[in-house]
């Protein structure tokens, strides 16, 4: 005679077992989605950064451009400066707008310069600088004439 063994309803529970393990799952992916969006996030205001800096770097070197030019010719009109890629990150090429006036007194030049970086897109960043040179600034030493 054979005796039946009940062993429960063990259906129900693997059922709520894989209920638990889908949602634990589900759970992380929407974990996993959330790092990977704020590393993207990340890395592009890295890079937003960076253009933002070099562009600094550029204005700055185009307000000593300009003092240099002008130390050599008080009537520089100014000049538009276009920056190879290859003289900067290797991708992308930089513009600097060098702008020059007389000022109010004698001798002084009012100068803006306007720095793009890159050159040109979408995601470029500027930096300006307008700041007045005054004679002493940009016209040269007896030494050095």
């Amino acid at each position: 005679m054979r005796t039946r063994v009940d062993r429960g309803n063990t259906g129900g529970r693997r059922g709520i077992t894989m209920m638990i393990v889908l949602v634990c799952l589900a759970i992380l992916l929407a974990v996993a989605a959330a790092t990977l969006a704020v590393g993207r996030a990340r890395r592009r205001q890295g890079r937003l950064d960076e253009r933002r800096l070099q562009a600094e770097w550029l204005a700055e070197s185009g307000l000593d451009r300009a003092a240099a030019r002008l130390a050599g010719s008080s009537d520089d009109p100014g000049e538009t400066w276009d920056i190879p890629a290859a003289d900067l990150d290797g991708v992308h090429a930089g513009r600097v707008v060098i702008e020059v006036e007389r000022g109010e007194t004698k001798g002084d030049r009012r100068v803006r310069i306007r720095a793009d970086f890159p050159a040109v897109g979408v995601e470029k960043a500027r930096h300006v600088i307008e700041t007045i040179l005054e004679p002493s600034e940009h016209e040269p030493t007896e030494g050095e004439r």
